[in-house]
Parts: structure tokens; C-alpha cells; sequence
């Protein structure tokens, strides 16, 4: 059924360029790799070219926090210098602590299981209703990694001693590690997450493999001259990166503006991309095995088949961002899935294989504007967990929203929240998708609320794909939608 599968196109090494200016803040080592030339920035300088302004070569400054050298940039393949600069730098930094670390705190019975799956290769389990484990921390955020599977239950889970939500491990497949829990805030203090086991009929089991945490950490150096050459798309493969300021483009519809590519064994952590132009590419930003990313304000143009597609990430926001114009000019439809586009997606790569490509889960999507996406989907995600997509403007799309397993129709998507969202004037082209403005196939868990759906798109407005409803989608809310012209 080509309504729910995804894309398959593979981005090509094409990477070429028109225009880039860029202003980089690098909180650690930064590696980028430019039309396929790796460079590596020394750690902690923020490096500010200046603009190039109707092919005029431009003089500027570069700061690193309150230090000043000055450099100049060309087009082409010149490059920047800089100058050494003592920076005081702030960075996040992600440490696991393994179930058996002096901050875990247990009662009620608990025993050790092994596995070469699991992190350290063991975890800890209990079946015991009320057993709890508590684990003490400092930071700004925190997973809890463990396994899920048919013979797994419920917990409830405790933040300073406040209930916050009750956790389900239960899949149908046996997954040995998984991200099943993601907690961030604005403030870095110490901290208490407390696991409750719930006891479910049947299926009471509960593991813990380990617990990640993402804390504020400072330190001063000086720091050798980087060089850098603009000339073609980011690749991110370090952790601790922020992007800002960036402005790209493309005359062709190959490649990817800014890639972020970990592996599932070392995921990247701690990607931010803000303020952001980039134009044309087949994809704006793809991201892929990345926890706690963020994309913020950013527009995207006239990419060919996504413009912000994030693959197998724990853990993120992406938001008030501005993506018009995915495929819109595309005129190759036939076979396969070349009338595929996505305004934004959450998907994952590997249908059969969760543990080397797990699902996207734990991501806010709110106060996005896309527009102008007629062959496919405004917002999308492939059997995602714990997304939500919220206040968001969805226009000219023949797909507004929709929520679908992986291709196998086996994973299926999982506390996926839709709420407040605005979806204006349906239209789609010629062999583009059947006009739907918010499509749920076999939701497992999650509410449909308060969203505002134009009568140009056709009822049922909210519509249960596989035609299963309620069977299909279960433990869904649907309420407070309204309709508008």
C-alpha cells in the first residue's frame, strides 16, 4: 500500500554549491566535512565569516566568547583564518552510568540479567509490584535505556519525589536496548528520577540497563587558528554542535544542506541548528542516530524530498521553523516512491532491525509553518514514539498530518500526540497522494485534539488508514477539532 511507505531515496554525493556564509558557534571539537574534505576546527572557537554580498569579497570580524580576531573571506575555495583566543567555553557533555552505579538506590527485589545486547552486558529487573529504583543526578536532562519485549510491563517514574508519567516496556518483539524515557530541562540542579514498578497482570517485568545524563560543564583554553573552507554542505559527526547563522544553497535536488550522522553505537549527542537559510538540496537537514537535537527558526526551500527528515533520534525539539516548497517542482512520478515528500519526518531507516535503527520517539514539533507540499506529507513520522506536534501551520498540503507504522506495518507508531495544529486549504497535483488532513494507521496510544481542519479537505478529516478504526488505532483521543474555510 504505497499510502503509508516511505521514501527510499538515497542521497547522492553531488554536494554542489552557489552560495554559503556561515557563523558557526563550536562548543567542542567540531568535524565538518565540505564537499567530502574533512576539516576539523580546534575545540571551543566560534567562527564568524563575514557575508559576501553580490559577489563582492567583504572584511569582518570573528568572535570567540569576547574575543575578537579579525580575518577576511573569498568566494570559491579561500579559506578563513583565525587567530588564537582564550574562550571561556560552556558545553554539554553525556556520561551513561550502568545499573550497577553507586547512584542507583533499589528496593524491593531486583536480580541481574545478562545479555551481550544489553549495555555492560546486563541489566536489572524486577517483577515485583511497588519495587523501586531510584538513581541521584546533576544535570539538564536524562534517558533511561533499558529493553522492551512481549513479557514487559509498566512504571511509573518520579522526578524529585513529583509523578510524571507511567512508562510502558511492552513491545511485541523483543528490542534489547532502547531509549524508553527522555527528560530535559532548562535549569542544571541535582535531581531524583524514582522508578515504580506498576506490576502488570501477566507481564510485570521491568529492566534497567543504564541512565544517560546531559550536564553543564565549563572550561577555559587557548585555542589554535582553525581553517576553514566554504564551500560546500555541513557534515556533523561530533558531539556538542551548534550551527548558527548558516546560509546555503543549491541549484540541484541531490545531497543534503547539513547532514548530522551518528551510528548506532555512538549516537551524536547535543546538535543544535538555529537560524538557518538553506535552499534547494534533496533534503535541507537530515539527521540520523542523534539524541537531543534541536532545530529552531530555520527556513528551508525548495528541497526535493524532505525538508528537515530526522532517522532513528532520541530525544529533541523542532521548532517555529519555516519549510515551503518540498518536491514542488518535481515532474519524475513514476514508479517506486517519486511522489514521496515530507515537509518534516521522524522516521527510521531499518524496519527489521530496531537495534541498529530504533525508532525516532521523544521529539516536540511545534510552531512550524509548512507550505506548498502537494505530492505527499506536511508532518509525518514512521512508527514514532512519544512525538508530539503541536501549533503548527500546515498549508497547500494534499497530506497535512500523518501518523503510520514503518513499511513492515509490524512497529507501530506509539503515543503520538496531535493538538492545536492549523491545517489550511488542501491541494495536491497530479500524481501526488488523495487529499487527508490528519491519517492514523494503527496508533497505539495518543490524542487528537483542538485542531482547527479546513473544509477543503474532504471527510472524514480524521481518518483511520487501514480502515480498521477503532480497531486499527486504539487509545486515542479525538476531541475540540473544528473545521474553518
Amino acid at each position: 500500500m504505497r499510502g503509508w511507505k516511505r521514501g527510499t531515496q538515497r542521497v547522492s554525493a553531488n554536494r554542489k554549491v552557489t552560495t554559503f556564509t556561515a557563523r558557526l558557534a563550536l562548543a567542542a571539537i567540531v568535524v565538518l566535512a565540505i564537499d567530502g574534505a574533512a576539516v576539523a576546527p580546534a575545540a571551543g572557537v566560534a567562527t564568524t565569516p563575514p557575508a559576501t554580498v553580490a559577489g563582492q569579497e567583504q572584511s569582518g570580524q570573528q568572535s570567540a566568547a569576547g574575543s575578537v580576531a579579525t580575518g577576511s573571506v573569498a568566494t570559491g575555495d579561500a579559506t578563513v583564518a583565525t587567530t588564537a583566543a582564550t574562550v571561556t567555553q560552556s558545553s554539554v557533555t553525556t556520561t551513561r552510568y550502568q545499573e550497577t552505579s553507586s547512584r542507583f538506590t533499589y528496593s524491593g527485589t531486583w536480580r541481574p540479567a545478562t545479555s551481550s545486547s544489553y549495555l555492560g552486558g546486563r541489566v536489572s529487573y524486577s517483577r515485583q509490584k511497588g519495587a523501586a529504583a531510584t538513581f541521584r543526578f546533576t544535570g539538564i536532562g536524562v534517558s533511561w535505556i533499558g529493553p522492551t519485549g512481549p513479557t514487559r510491563g509498566s512504571a511509573r517514574v518520579y522526578v524529585n519525589g513529583v509523578y510524571r508519567k507511567t512508562v510502558s516496556l511492552y513491545s511485541r518483539t523483543f528490542v534489547a536496548r532502547r531509549t524508553l524515557l527522555s527528560l530535559s530541562w532548562t535549569a542544571q540542579r541535582a535531581r531524583t528520577l524514582k522508578i515504580v514498578v506498576v506490576g502488570t497482570s501477566g507481564r510485570p517485568t521491568v529492566a534497567i540497563d543504564a541512565m544517560s545524563v546531559r550536564a553543564v560543564s565549563t572550561s577555559s583554553a587557548t585555542t589554535p587558528s582553525p581553517t576553514l573552507r566554504p564551500s560546500g554542505p555541513i557534515f556533523v559527526s561530533q558531539d556538542n554542535v551548534t550551527i548558527d547563522g548558516v546560509s546555503i544553497s543549491s541549484s540541484g535536488k541531490t545531497g543534503s544542506a547539513i547532514v548530522v550522522y551518528g551510528t548506532p553505537s555512538r549516537p551524536l549527542h547535543n546538535v543544535t541548528i538555529r537560524n538557518c537559510q538553506i535552499k534547494g538540496f534533496s533534503m535541507g537537514i537530515e539527521a540520523k542516530h542523534v539524541e537531543n537535537l534541536i532545530i529552531d527558526h530555520c527556513t528551508i526551500t525548495d528541497a526535493d524530498y524532505a525538508g528537515i527528515a530526522v532517522y532513528s533520534g532520541v530525544g529533541g525539539r523542532i521548532t517555529n521553523n519555516t519549510i515551503r516548497r518540498i518536491g514542488y517542482t518535481r515532474t519524475n512520478l513514476t514508479g517506486g516512491f517519486q511522489n514521496n515528500a515530507y515537509g518534516i519526518t521522524l522516521d527510521h531507516y531499518a524496519f527489521s532491525n530496531l537495534t541498529a535503527d530504533p525508532y525516532s520517539s521523544d521529539f516536540y514539533v511545534g510552531g512550524n509553518l509548512v507550505e506548498d507540499v502537494p505530492l505527499w506529507h506536511g508532518l509525518d513520522t514512521h512508527a514514532g514514539q512519544r512525538i508530539t506536534f503541536a501549533s503548527n501551520v500546515i498549508r497547500r498540503c494534499a497530506r497535512a498530518i500523518f501518523i503510520t507504522g514503518d513499511g513492515t506495518q509490524v512497529n507501530h507508531p506509539r503515543a503520538v500526540t496531535v493538538t492545536g495544529n492549523r491545517l489550511e486549504q488542501a491541494v495536491t497535483k497530479t500524481g501526488g497522494t488523495q487529499k487527508i488532513a490528519i491519517t492514523l494507521v494503527n496508533l497505539q496510544g495518543g490524542a487528537v485534539t483542538n485542531n482547527a481542519i479546513s473544509t477543503t479537505y474532504p471527510s472524514p478529516r480524521i481518518f483511520d488508514y487501514l480502515g480498521l478504526d477503532p480497531a486499527g488505532s486504539v487509545n486515542v483521543t479525538i476531541s475540540g477539532n473544528t473545521t474553518i474555510p
